[in-house]
């Protein structure tokens, strides 16, 4: 019934001047969407500026216009603000299936004005050349249109660096007097998306107060109350990348835990698979 972004309003705004920073967009840039917007009703009240985008000459499907930004901004009665948004190059991607990632086509690109998806008071076309966005695999899809998020120039490789994630390491992995094994697993891609993989640990025995913790590659997946179990369904993240090996801690947080093997269920209906412990201290 109603057109995306509509709303009522005791209130009328009207949007002009709309310019952009530059007329070309290299990979991984921003641009710079600016306009002036004045409130030319007699109450105060808040407008929401949105920003779409078009591929105007694209080799494959798009949509007439996408949703890339939008702010809400508070105007008194008869005053004018500027308002400014940021796209990053990621508004213009789409995912490329061949290369399982997300592209951006070289060419020009609309970019509309609006206060809906019907109501378009204007547009600029801008030239964006063409990229293929980094992927950032665990757990960092939402930077993907947030222009300010510093991650979102990265590779995976930042996310085992050493402090990029302080606020979820464990220092007690790094003393030498706790018990820990280590598995070291191969991951291959299993042709479906999945945020985690199925896993099982089994053990030799356990105490009935038995803690456990397991960490990937040093990031924290989880904390597990054992008890006196012989075995301990967990969640493993996916890995940065397929076809390299990574190594999955488990530290003894509390009681007595003597462990025998990890069996691993991929998904996509992949037969399950039994590892050993390669590293124990």
């Amino acid at each position: 019934m109603y057109p995306f972004g509509y709303g009522l309003s005791y209130t009328q705004f009207e949007i002009q001047d709309i310019k952009l920073d530059k007329n070309r967009l290299e990979a991984m840039g921003d641009v710079l969407v600016t306009a002036k917007v004045t409130n030319i009703g007699d109450r105060d009240g808040d407008e929401i500026v949105q920003v779409y985008v078009r591929d105007k000459e694209a080799s494959h499907i798009v949509p007439k216009k996408a949703l890339k930004g939008f702010k809400r901004i508070h105007i008194p009665s008869g005053e004018s603000k500027t308002v400014t948004i940021k796209l990053p190059y990621e508004a213009f991607s789409h995912y490329d299936t061949s290369l399982k990632a997300f592209k951006v086509e070289a060419g020009d690109f609309e970019i509309m004005i609006g206060q809906s998806s019907e109501k378009i008071v204007g547009s600029k076309t801008i030239a964006v050349a063409e990229g293929v966005i980094p992927k950032i695999r665990v757990g960092q899809k939402s930077g993907y249109f947030n222009a300010e998020d510093e991650n979102r120039t990265k590779k995976w490789d930042y996310l085992y660096e050493k402090g990029a994630l302080e606020d979820v390491k464990t220092n007690q992995l790094e003393d030498a007097s706790s018990k820990y094994i280590s598995y070291e697993i191969l991951f291959i891609d299993p042709g479906v998306y999945v945020n985690t993989w199925d896993a099982e640990l089994s053990f030799k025995s356990t105490s009935k107060n038995a803690v456990l913790e397991a960490s990937m590659q040093g990031v924290k997946i989880s904390t597990y109350k054992v008890g006196n179990k012989k075995t301990q369904s967990i969640k493993i993240p996916i890995p940065p990348e397929y076809g390299k090996p990574v190594k999955l801690k488990l530290k003894t947080l509390k009681g007595k835990i003597e462990h025998e093997s990890i069996k691993i269920f991929p998904p996509g209906g992949k037969n399950p698979f039994v590892i050993t412990k390669v590293i124990e201290n």
